[in-house]
């Protein structure tokens, strides 16, 4: 289920004949909701253990079976999204002796709660019934042991809760991210001639540094090889990264009219790209720590990890509040430590 709230007021007020002042602000939510339709948790219910991973999952599909190549039953992504923005813009139009001078300025607050995780997985790979430690397992030696249940690998995964803000059901978004975006500009428009007009601005643009809802962002330390959670422990909440302030952008415009029905017309400007700085510390783009994965494969192919009788491991609840992690076997798209956010520039 997807929906999306949207909603904008607009006001001009003429103040003198030279002079026009406008203004619009706009609100937007998206929500959107991906789960099965029923809250039973149907690995639970055909006696599989841990399959939801209490208290905080809701992947309460049939866990993935894979024998070999074989997609054998179940799996499932979950999302729960509410994505709601605010933006606004104040305008002023003055004209004076040929001159069309505008200038204003614009904010927008941009928020992410996602959740968002797999089903828990069993992969078969036949080796429990392969001829021999010389044999070599097919998919009909997988289904043969899907059908034994001993897997020789499985995974599971959990969202970690925020540090002090309760969540429940449909509410749990754990993966958050809180944006800023500023910008201010001025521009003249005047006539050289009756058949040359030139434009002459600048655009000021700040984009302080993403935020989550209840901390800073990770920042890894290469030095101590230690990942910072920002605003814990007594970390600082950018953890010394720093963005860009001096975001000056040119705009120029040039326009001649060599006859009636002929304008010549050349622009330039030069933009920072409008990436947001923790767009990629979002899953899925990256899951340590927001989500743990948790993946168990046995020493070898021809042995089991586990049985579908045994479930899942409980997947562990990582305590953030600590300021500092050891991340192990993480993938992790971070800052380092004291780095700087660099837009690339558009021109």
């Amino acid at each position: 289920d997807s929906t999306v709230h949207s909603h904008s007021l607009a006001i001009t007020n003429i103040v003198s004949s030279n002079l026009v002042v406008d203004g619009v602000f706009g609100f937007t939510r998206t929500d959107m909701l991906a789960r099965p339709h029923t809250d039973d948790c149907w690995g639970e219910d055909f006696g599989i253990p841990n399959t939801c991973q209490p208290p905080y999952g809701r992947s309460t599909a049939f866990p993935a079976m894979n024998a070999s190549s074989w997609s054998i039953s179940g799996g499932g992504e979950p999302r729960a999204y509410r994505d709601p923005q605010w933006g606004g813009n104040l305008n002023a139009g003055w004209t004076k002796s040929g001159h069309n001078v505008k200038f204003g300025g614009e904010l927008k607050r941009l928020h992410q709660n996602h959740y968002e995780t797999q089903s828990p997985q069993f992969t078969f790979t036949g080796g429990r019934t392969a001829l021999g430690p010389s044999g070599s397992p097919n998919n009909f030696n997988a289904f043969a042991d899907f059908l034994l249940g001993e897997a020789n690998s499985r995974r599971s995964e959990i969202m970690i809760p925020m540090i002090g803000i309760e969540q429940e059901g449909l509410d749990y978004r754990p993966a958050t991210l809180r944006t800023w975006q500023f910008g201010t500009f001025i521009r003249d428009q005047f006539e050289l001639t009756r058949n040359m007009t030139v434009s002459v601005g600048v655009r000021w643009e700040y984009y302080p540094l993403s935020q989550r809802r209840d901390r800073g962002l990770e920042v890894f330390d290469f030095d101590a090889r230690q990942l910072l959670i920002c605003g814990q422990a007594g970390i600082p909440r950018t953890c010394g990264v720093t963005v860009e302030k001096n975001l000056f952008t040119p705009r120029l415009g040039w326009a001649y009219r060599p006859t009636e029905s002929m304008v010549v017309r050349v622009g330039y400007s030069r933009n920072p790209q409008n990436d947001t700085s923790g767009r990629e510390q979002m899953p899925p783009f990256n899951a340590y720590p927001a989500t743990i994965i948790y993946t168990e494969t046995a020493a070898n192919t021809y042995t089991a990890i586990g049985t579908l009788a045994q479930g899942f491991p409980m997947v562990p609840i990582l305590d953030l509040t600590v300021g500092r992690l050891n991340p192990v076997n993480a993938g992790l798209t971070t800052y380092p430590l004291n780095a700087e956010f660099v837009r690339g520039k558009i021109s």
